[in-house]
């Protein structure tokens, strides 16, 4: 059973509480020499800390045991009281919590126990020492993790195991990060996960100074053009590349769809073509056929 941290029993005669056959197994040829007695809690939970009660005046059929969780050892205890509590090496995430006795010399190969509690954090707390829980950091996004307090997700502004970091000590401009301490946020248009340089389209020390016009990025110390928008060509950005040219009314280049003599680029200022293939005539050699002289 999982007690959540409350206290549970188990009813029926306390007098012999449960225990394993005591006699002869002729059906298995001898005495059962590993008794064991096991338990489906249902789901699986964060187990780490287990309390067994064996019967008063017979604890001789409780020690020495072992405990399993889903296959995995717990602990085992050699001797103790009617009372022993148990925390396993690490948590182990299972559902079926299994008691085994272990062989003994008295000849007496029965398992006698009262109860077995396993304790687990309720949901939105966690594990902080021996039966001991508290609640999850409040900037988890979703809970945490019942055996250790890892959060699931942290608020936006924290990251961490527990998300009881703030995004700021990532870096001082840091402002949005994820929990494994990746910035994704920087303030004043730096840019993430670094912080150090400018978004692009800024420059300046603290890149509040937008590059000019259809600069589309530029060097964050002077500004100059380093990529263009909307089909410009470096240095400047304000000439259109070959194959493009820009409309009065237009604050980008527009794709010269037409064909010109021998496939010649149109201009990048006005778009017209210089001379037209066979058969075309018009500035940009859309116009129908002409006759042409042999």
């Amino acid at each position: 059973m999982v007690t959540l941290g409350r206290p549970t029993f188990i009813t029926g005669d306390s007098a012999n509480c449960i225990h394993t056959f005591v006699g002869y197994i002729r059906s298995f040829g001898g005495y059962d020499e590993t008794p064991w007695w096991q338990v489906d809690l249902g789901r699986v939970y964060p187990v780490h800390d287990i309390t067994v009660w064996g019967r008063g005046g017979q604890t001789h059929r409780l020690y020495p045991f072992t405990i399993t969780v889903d296959g995995q050892q717990c602990a085992r205890a050699v001797s103790g009281g009617r009372q022993h509590s148990v925390t396993c090496a690490t948590v182990i995430n299972g559902r079926v919590v299994r008691l085994a006795r272990d062989y003994r010399s008295d000849w007496d190969f029965s398992l006698n126990m009262c109860e077995l509690e396993v304790w687990v954090c309720q949901s939105g707390y966690h594990r902080v020492s021996n039966r001991t829980c508290e609640l999850c950091n409040t900037n988890c996004d979703r809970g945490c993790y019942r055996g250790n307090g890892r959060c699931d997700g942290c608020k936006p502004g924290y990251h961490g195991d527990q998300c009881d970091s703030q995004c700021s000590t990532i870096h001082y401009r840091c402002t949005q990060c994820t929990q494994d301490s990746t910035c994704t946020t920087c303030s004043s248009n730096f840019q993430a996960p670094a912080c150090t340089g400018c978004k692009d389209g800024r420059w300046g020390a603290q890149c509040g100074t937008p590059c000019h016009g259809t600069c589309g990025q530029c060097t964050q110390d002077t500004g100059s053009c380093t990529a263009c928008s909307g089909f410009f060509k470096l240095p400047e950005c304000k000439e259109c590349l070959e194959g493009y040219y820009k409309q009065s009314w237009s604050t980008s280049c527009t794709e010269c769809t037409w064909q010109c003599l021998d496939n010649t680029v149109c201009s990048n200022t006005t778009g017209d073509c210089a001379d037209c293939p066979p058969g075309k005539m018009g500035d940009r050699c859309q116009q129908g056929s002409c006759i042409i002289d042999i």
